[in-house]
């Protein structure tokens, strides 16, 4: 008996080593940036570069009415496309911020489009983003998550930003503040290095 609560111990200790290493490298989130800076994930930038003029999937999904949408419909305004789910912690956190930055757009500001991936649908996701105060949003559903796979998105949640003329500049993984100056102005400049 002795041994396995020595071998339950010695794992124990082995996961807490491994998690503080973990959060020691930056595995654990964005680290605080200087004022003025765009939010860092180690040495990596806030939106990854896409792999050269990444099309979209042609994939529909449903508006708030239940009416088939696909990308191109956005054609000719850039569009921060958020992939969502309710049970997803950090999803909700920034529900909000994404629906003040969609609700005080500055010139050439995209479009924000929020993608829920519940397998329920739509039915509940309006009351649902009322009372995390993200009401002014669309919810737009993919309940089939075609566009997940179509985006190989690798967890959520995944914010892409597309270009007017519908190709992915680039997309970020995790949650951020979407409405702080420091993620606009990383938002302005990834659009404005698209346009060169």
């Amino acid at each position: 008996m002795p041994w396995k609560i020595a071998a339950l111990a010695g794992v124990l200790l082995g996961l807490c080593v491994a998690l503080l290493v973990f959060t020691m490298e930056g595995g654990g989130g964005q680290s605080e940036s200087p004022a003025g800076q765009a939010p860092q994930r180690g040495d990596r930038p806030f939106f990854a570069a896409a792999d050269g003029a990444r099309e979209p999937p042609r994939d529909a999904f449903r508006d708030g009415s239940g009416n088939a949408v696909r990308l191109a419909d956005f054609k000719g305004r850039p569009v921060l496309l958020n992939f969502w789910a309710t049970w997803c912690a950090p999803c909700v956190n920034e529900l909000p911020s994404l629906a003040r930055l969609a609700a005080n757009p500055a010139p050439g500001d995209p479009l924000v489009v929020i993608l829920n991936l519940d397998r329920a649908g739509a039915a509940s996701i309006p009351d649902f983003l009322t009372e995390v105060g993200a009401a002014t949003l669309e919810p737009y559903t993919d309940p089939a998550k075609a566009l997940m796979r179509g985006f190989r998105i690798n967890g959520l949640p995944t914010t892409i930003l597309i270009g007017a003329d519908g190709a992915e500049i680039g997309r970020h993984e995790g949650e951020a503040e979407w409405d702080s100056a420091s993620v606009r102005a990383e938002i302005a400049r990834a659009l404005a290095a698209a346009a060169d």
